[in-house]
């Protein structure tokens, strides 16, 4: 019978540090990483709506799709440069009532666009002034057309004076019909006068986004 030999200790421990470099993982240099920016939980405003409020789009008119109107389409046509958007609020202060209607009579007299929805008591008071007195607008509505309109609006229609575009067919109005005509109206404006915001959220929204924007805002209150 053949003995075998013990192994050496030296050759055992050179093939376990062999082993041992084999095993071992490359070390790689260090990598210091940069610590994120903080980030606010506010979400930041789309592009889409920065757009609509740069002045250099005030010649460009948005496209009616799937909408109905009655009227002189040639308004919506021409552009925004030309035009003005209008906001109004309930107010009980004689005062400013008086502005609000001595506003829409020289509006009218000047020949002046407006747009709006037209919805409060006091934004229906400005369209009739404005269009007793020769005035031209557009009026957004969230709902169906009515079944008739008073004299003042079928006269502006029949001068062609007026337009107006039916958003949705609805019997009534809604608030995120409202609201999409009041973000609508914002769009097809140059310049933007509010009277008496009030706790009206969505007109209080587009007044605070054509703020940080830099459109031409006037606020009577």
């Amino acid at each position: 019978m053949f003995a075998t030999n013990p192994p050496d200790e030296k050759n055992s421990l050179d093939g376990k540090n062999s082993l041992d470099e084999k095993k071992s993982p490359v070390t790689s240099a260090f990598q210091f990483r940069k610590k994120r920016p903080w980030k606010s939980s506010c979400k930041p405003v789309p592009k889409m709506h920065r757009q609509d409020f740069e002045l250099l789009e005030c010649n460009r008119a948005l496209t009616l799709t799937g909408m109905s109107w009655i009227g002189n389409a040639s308004l919506w046509r021409m552009g925004r440069k030309n035009r003005i958007g209008v906001f109004a609020g309930e107010q009980a202060r004689s005062n400013v009532d008086s502005e609000r209607c001595q506003w829409a009579i020289k509006m009218g007299a000047r020949r002046q666009c407006l747009v709006g929805t037209f919805f409060t008591r006091a934004e229906q008071e400005i369209l009739r002034l404005h269009l007793r007195h020769g005035g031209r607008a557009i009026w957004l509505l969230g709902r169906s057309f009515p079944k008739g309109f008073n004299t003042d609006c079928a006269k502006a229609i029949y001068e062609n004076r007026l337009l107006v575009v039916s958003c949705f067919w609805k019997s009534r109005w809604g608030y995120s019909t409202y609201r999409y005509c009041t973000q609508l109206v914002s769009m097809c404006a140059a310049s933007l006068v509010f009277w008496s915001i009030g706790e009206n959220q969505c007109t209080a929204a587009v007044y605070r986004k054509a703020m940080a924007y830099g459109i031409p805002v006037a606020l009577h209150s």
